[in-house]
């Protein structure tokens, strides 16, 4: 609820710092690379398989479903910037605790056996706890700002860069 209300209602021009470090895509990973210490070969393939899906469903479902409307503008100038962006390299693990919040409803509409369905609630369950004993390095400092349009980032990189080659030439 604090993301929802920091965004939406106690500043609106207050947005998810990005590239977030780690992003979903990293995260998926490391959370694999923990469990492949514990697990045997199978299972591994098994839960590489299903983490690879949930980090597809992300990539799908952000610019749908899980944005605030205050966030569509910047999701939108990163496209802009790179039509081949991949949102589990960009967001991180804000965006991805709302995909699960709304993994119930995706998930009850399903068809999957009644194992099947209890294995993926114990996986996903034992990915949140991970989450949650390392939600230290996951939600680090700096993870909201005040929006400022992406464009005007690149303008004031691009000045700072021009200013600094005049400057250089300049004192040869």
């Amino acid at each position: 609820m604090d993301d929802w209300e920091r965004i939406t209602q106690i500043d609106p021009n207050m947005l998810v710092t990005l590239p977030r470090s780690p992003n979903v895509h990293d995260i998926i990973a490391e959370y694999l690379e923990s469990k492949a210490k514990r697990t045997t070969q199978a299972s591994q393939e098994k839960l590489s398989e299903l983490f690879e899906g949930l980090r597809i469903y992300f990539d799908a479902a952000l610019p749908v479903m899980l944005l605030y409307r205050q966030e569509r503008a910047q999701y939108d100038e990163l496209l802009k910037q790179d039509p081949e962006m991949m949102p589990s390299k960009v967001y991180g693990v804000e965006h991805l605790l709302r995909l699960f919040t709304k993994l119930p409803s995706v998930l009850g509409q399903a068809s999957m056996s009644s194992v099947e369905a209890a294995q993926l609630q114990t996986n996903l369950q034992e990915f949140l706890k991970h989450l949650q004993r390392n939600a230290g390095s996951m939600f680090g400092g700096g993870a909201y700002s005040t929006a400022v349009p992406l464009a005007a980032v690149a303008a004031t990189t691009a000045t700072t860069a021009a200013a600094a080659a005049a400057a250089t030439s300049s004192s040869t």
